[in-house]
């Protein structure tokens, strides 16, 4: 079970909700999404791009590469801007507004990067510790 904890704004809400629906995730109670993707079970960061706040993005992206959460960017619909510092550095994919890119991403854990209208972004090298 996938637990997809969001960050959006007021403006694209209720659109991430029925992408979310779409997927077959259901809401739970604490108001995070749970996506049934097998035996994995992982909390993963979706961020809606363009993010409302860089600040709020910062620490939210920090706070969860600091515990081991996978961190994906979702280009809103009709976002034409640059993939925010920190989702560059910490981020584990970004994607355009699609239902099957996100499953892909959330379920299959690839690594996809995509710039606003689906296209091909270079291949991000996130920064990691090493073990």
């Amino acid at each position: 079970m996938k637990t997809l904890a969001c960050m959006t704004n007021s403006a694209h809400a209720s659109a991430l909700d029925s992408l979310l629906a779409s997927l077959g995730a259901v809401r739970g109670a604490g108001g995070d999404w749970l996506l049934d993707c097998g035996q994995i079970s992982e909390t993963v960061i979706l961020v809606v791009l363009p993010a409302a706040s860089e600040a709020d993005l910062k620490k939210t992206v920090s706070t969860a590469a600091l515990s081991g959460q996978r961190i994906v960017g979702v280009w809103a619909p009709g976002a034409a801007t640059e993939l925010p510092a920190a989702l560059e550095d910490y981020g584990g994919s970004a994607v355009s507004w699609s239902t099957e890119t996100l499953r892909a991403v959330i379920c299959e854990e690839q690594v996809v990067w995509q710039d606003p209208g689906g296209g091909e972004r270079a291949q991000q090298s996130p920064k990691r510790n090493e073990c």
